[in-house]
């Protein structure tokens, strides 16, 4: 949405020419979900064209979607309506997509090292989001003190 192409100035623009007054939205209030993406899951969470590949790799169904071609084709037809349907089904997507991100059920082809990183707070990020790595993280920092307390004559 950061595009003069694609993004909220396209949107207003487009609005202009329809003849209507485009309504503002506050930059406080705009977010940018592919970068929020790229951001939590790292820049090789899906294969380029991004879009399809997430759809691809959430089973989500892009039902009524138009591609910019078949808009356009649409448009001239004044076939509305599929047009309408092309929106809303985009909509849809992008819901999906976030509702995936928010429940944690999102599907990358992220590695968890793209996603924590090397780092102890990494490894503290990981092990606080899931169990298992917890238990992991427990077991080897138990026997770790076990070892360096024999070590150290504890």
């Amino acid at each position: 949405m950061r595009d003069i192409n694609y993004g909220f100035e396209a949107l207003q623009y487009r609005a202009t020419v329809l003849g209507t007054k485009p309504f503002e939205i506050k930059d406080e209030n705009k977010f940018d979900l592919a970068r929020l993406l790229i951001d939590k899951y790292g820049k090789g969470y899906s294969s380029h064209p991004r879009l399809p590949s997430i759809l691809e790799m959430n089973k989500i169904s892009p039902k009524h979607w138009l591609n910019g071609d078949e808009e356009a084709k649409a448009f001239e037809d004044k076939e509305y309506v599929r047009l309408h349907q092309s929106t809303l089904a985009k909509v849809d997507v992008i819901e999906n997509i976030l509702k995936l991100t928010a429940e944690e059920n999102f599907k990358t082809k992220s590695k968890w090292r793209d996603i924590y990183g090397l780092s102890p707070q990494g490894f503290f990020e990981l092990a606080k989001d899931h169990w298992l790595y917890s238990l992991i993280l427990f077991i080897v920092a138990t026997v770790l003190g076990t070892y360096l307390g024999k070590l150290f004559g504890g």
